[in-house]
């Protein structure tokens, strides 16, 4: 089965009619440069992959760059929303396997000097239109500011994303200790990016939970590990999602489970044989919607550098 295409100039689309109880997923970092962005982008394509309806938001107001990963020229923003007064749902792109998706500006003023009170107020309208969704995917701006802040402590999950770098892995500390401070309930997970292995991904993480503990005396979780690979920033050349643009490298592996994490099927609901038959039977569909076609070389070296 091949993946769906995408054009290339985006019209907008009405939103869905129908759908299941949305979950949102806010995608955060300390600092730029850990790949966030293409995190986020392919997160939501393979949450669309298993099914899901799946609407994807650039919240990096005033910076945002989402359209250039999915490769989208919008002829309307978030900007048109705060601005122009248009309708959330005039602005929601057709996007990559079936993912809806809503992009803002870059070097925008309008969006980028939002008070609390509009940027809670852009979150409800996102929300409203998000509801006909299973998943809303927030790529969210770096730092700790108020415009990063109102988005993290309403979302259902915060995933971190972080790489080995000892002033990475601070910055996600100070990210999680202000959200933590201001929603001490907030349900925060790690993922680490550009990691050697999945043991040093792991190292990373529990070093970032031992310092969560000692000083915000909370727990964090560890939502998936994602290997150093060159692949990743090929796509981001190509201004294309690297799980669309190289569906078999690990990169593209691993973002599945990160999914298959997101999505588990909880423990009530059905034995523990039957989770693992479900997932394997998610991840067999998965690997069937990626693309037939000649996949170019998955080149072996990677590099250490973010996308």
């Amino acid at each position: 089965m091949e993946r769906r295409g995408h054009p290339a100039s985006a019209q907008a689309r009405t939103v869905p009619e129908v759908g299941l109880a949305m979950k949102s997923i806010a995608v955060a970092n300390g600092k730029g440069g850990v790949g966030k962005t293409s995190i986020s982008a392919s997160l939501a394509i393979s949450l669309g992959e298993h099914g899901h309806k799946v609407l994807l938001v650039d919240l990096d107001l005033g910076l945002a760059n989402l359209d250039l990963i999915l490769g989208l020229k919008p002829e309307t923003t978030l900007r048109h929303v705060v601005r122009d007064g248009v309708g959330i749902g005039e602005v929601i792109l057709s996007g990559p396997e079936g993912v809806d998706v809503i992009t803002g500006g870059s070097g925008v003023k309008e969006l980028a000097c939002l008070d609390k009170p509009q940027l809670e107020g852009l979150f409800e309208n996102i929300c409203a239109a998000g509801s006909k969704y299973d998943f809303l995917v927030m790529d969210t701006a770096s730092g700790v500011g108020e415009n990063v802040m109102v988005f993290l402590t309403r979302a259902d999950r915060v995933l971190i994303v972080a790489t080995p770098d000892p002033t990475s892995i601070i910055d996600a500390f100070a990210t999680a200790k202000v959200l933590f401070g201001e929603r001490p309930e907030a349900d925060v997970s790690l993922i680490v990016n550009m990691a050697d292995d999945e043991m040093h991904g792991k190292t990373v993480f529990n070093r970032f939970k031992a310092i969560v503990g000692q000083f915000v005396n909370r727990d964090v979780s560890l939502a998936g590990v994602i290997e150093f690979d060159e692949n990743v920033r090929r796509a981001t050349r190509a201004r294309e999602p690297f799980i669309l643009k190289f569906p078999k490298a690990k990169a593209s592996r691993q973002i599945d489970a990160l999914v298959e994490w997101l999505v588990e099927v909880p423990e009530e609901r059905v034995d523990n044989e039957a989770v693992s038959i479900l997932q394997r039977m998610r991840q067999v569909c998965a690997v069937f919607k990626r693309s037939e076609k000649p996949e170019p070389e998955v080149e072996a070296a990677p590099l250490r550098e973010a996308a």
